[in-house]
């Protein structure tokens, strides 16, 4: 069964064009469609119009040559095979034309039906092989750079080789920035370091490791890192890694808010249960000790009996506040409420405490009559629980509490500031969690009302903080929560 092919020869000699197109036609086994094309404007008709199975271009062509033709070709990003006709053999042309993706040259002088027969072949053959080889590279290039995941190429010091966008994306770093540094570079703890480094001396793979990533701007993420070594056939020295970051923040941070909701939950089931047993005897001490006061009139008797009172209605209180504390934060009574007087009331809530430490007191509110839909009891009890936490840390007569507000793009801002210890970086989201406390006296429950109370608002809660230098908290209430003033 013969072979059919198409051919286009550019030639613009008439006489080397019959020679060539005896010899093809001669071929065995191969039944050839000629087409000739006498000038380079012709021959450039041909190629943007036209498909074939193998051209001839000769490389004299009047005032343009075969390589020009071949630039073409390349412009058109054609993928026929091209063989060029010379008419003598010169190094530089065969150079340039193979630059050009020439696919053969042959001398004229030297063709005949069997050599142009392997040429031919060799053409179409290698032809296809790139062909198999292209589609190959551009499924692998569409997987690298289209995976949500951050991949990338290490040599073997870790340094980078080939990033796809998400790379980019997690790191914030134009490409050529991020091609002169080492993956390790990001890396935010000093052991993750040291591990993946002792992994790529000894040509180990790493299935999957948790770390942090911080990208260029200090921000941390959390991600899941697959490191695998890619190995070329017959050269066992030329080694390279295959590395995957998966961003997992997201997840990590549902996971949290899950579980500390779950445990806020179960906690506020147990105060309920705790309040209701305590309460019932503290009421009958308290009845009791109203009525002793009464019977007994002496002044030992009136002293101790204060003090039981006083201490009944203090435990009285704590109750009242740990229920609210913990309370079903999903049942939100909206209202329209001026933020001034919600802050001045909570403030006066804290007064004593203020006082009693003597305490420097500064507020402001940047705009006037901030006006917000919300729940001024819960939204109260959440900016309380951080104030009272200022109170307890900053140190007497020295102490400052700072309390600002300001209407933003996107929402209202109130920011909490003290002057106190500060808090570790690694506490940051620990202090929000559910019986987490650095207080020797503490519950751990204040703080991650306040997050479930903000959240339940539509809010959201952060904390940054440095040891020696303070803490400040920001709570932010979205911009749909607010009602428009004049």
């Amino acid at each position: 069964m013969s072979e059919n092919l198409s051919v286009l020869i550019v030639d613009d000699d008439e006489d080397d064009y019959f020679i060539l197109s005896e010899y093809l036609l001669d071929i065995p086994g191969k039944s050839i469609e000629l087409t000739w094309a006498s000038t380079f404007a012709e021959a450039r008709e041909f190629l943007t119009n036209q498909t074939f199975s193998i051209c001839f271009f000769d490389y004299q062509l009047g005032a343009k040559t075969g390589l020009d033709l071949l630039q073409v070709a390349a412009s058109l990003k054609l993928q026929t095979p091209i063989i060029l006709l010379t008419g003598k053999s010169d190094e530089n042309i065969d150079k340039r034309a193979l630059e050009l993706g020439v696919s053969d040259y042959m001398e004229k002088s030297d063709i005949d039906s069997r050599k142009l027969d392997r040429s031919i072949r060799y053409a179409l053959e290698r032809t296809s092989v790139l062909k198999s080889l292209q589609e190959s590279e551009e499924k692998y290039k569409s997987i690298f750079s289209g995976s949500l995941d951050a991949l990338s190429l290490l040599d073997v010091n870790g340094k980078f080789l080939e990033v796809n966008p998400a790379t980019l994306e997690l790191i914030h770093l134009k490409e050529e920035s991020l091609l002169k540094t080492h993956i390790t570079d990001y890396f935010n703890s000093p052991a993750d370091v040291q591990f993946f480094k002792n992994a790529l001396v000894n040509n180990e793979i790493i299935p999957e490791m948790e770390i942090q990533i911080k990208d260029f701007n200090g921000v941390l993420y959390d991600c899941i890192l697959a490191c695998t070594t890619i190995r070329i056939p017959g050269d066992p020295n030329n080694l390279f890694y295959r590395c995957l970051l998966r961003d997992i923040t997201k997840r990590k941070k549902m996971e949290q808010q899950i579980m500390a909701a779950e445990k806020l939950a179960a906690t506020g089931r147990f105060m309920r249960m705790l309040g209701h047993e305590i309460r019932n005897p503290l009421n009958n001490i308290h009845m009791a000790a109203t009525q002793m006061k009464e019977e007994l009139q002496d002044e030992d008797s009136q002293y101790f009996l204060d003090i039981i009172e006083r201490n009944s209605d203090r435990i009285s209180q704590l109750v009242t506040e740990l229920l609210q504390s913990t309370g079903n934060q999903s049942q939100i009574l909206w209202k329209s409420t001026p933020l001034k007087t919600l802050l001045d009331e909570t403030i006066s809530m804290a007064a004593d405490r203020i006082s009693l430490k003597n305490i420097q007191l500064s507020t402001r509110i940047h705009q006037n009559n901030i006006i917000l839909n919300t729940d001024p009891a819960k939204l109260s009890i959440a900016i309380l629980n951080i104030i009272v936490n200022a109170l307890e840390v900053v140190d007497a007569n020295t102490g400052k509490l700072m309390i600002e507000a300001e209407k933003k793009e996107h929402g209202t801002m109130i920011k909490i500031s003290d002057n106190g210890p500060g808090i570790e970086a690694h506490l940051h989201e620990r202090i929000f969690e559910p019986y987490y406390t650095e207080k020797q006296n503490g519950v751990g429950l204040g703080l991650s009302a306040t997050k479930s109370i903000i959240e339940a608002l539509q809010g959201t809660v952060d904390v940054t903080s440095e040891p020696g230098l303070g803490t400040t908290f920001r709570i932010w209430l979205p911009q749909d929560q607010q009602i428009k003033t004049s």
